[in-house]
């Protein structure tokens, strides 16, 4: 079984390791996603689960798969 890993992925898109080869701040995930950029950083840190409405909002942002963002 694979292991989520959420968390990690979501900050390492966040901070470069993404399709655009370019870093964003929690801030600017948090203004074109719709949430905030308290749980976005909550979410990175795992202190909060995300909803699937958020991975969905996430994925959509970063150009990626669901499959992409929670396992790879």
């Amino acid at each position: 079984m694979r292991q989520i890993n959420f968390s990690n992925n979501l900050k390492n898109l966040r901070t470069g390791s993404n399709k655009f080869g370019k870093k964003f701040s929690q801030k600017q995930v948090a203004d074109k996603t719709g949430i905030s950029r308290s749980l976005i950083s909550e979410y990175e840190n795992g202190i909060k689960e995300p909803t699937i409405g958020a991975v969905v909002k996430l994925a959509d942002f970063f150009e990626i798969t669901l499959e992409e963002l929670c396992f790879e």
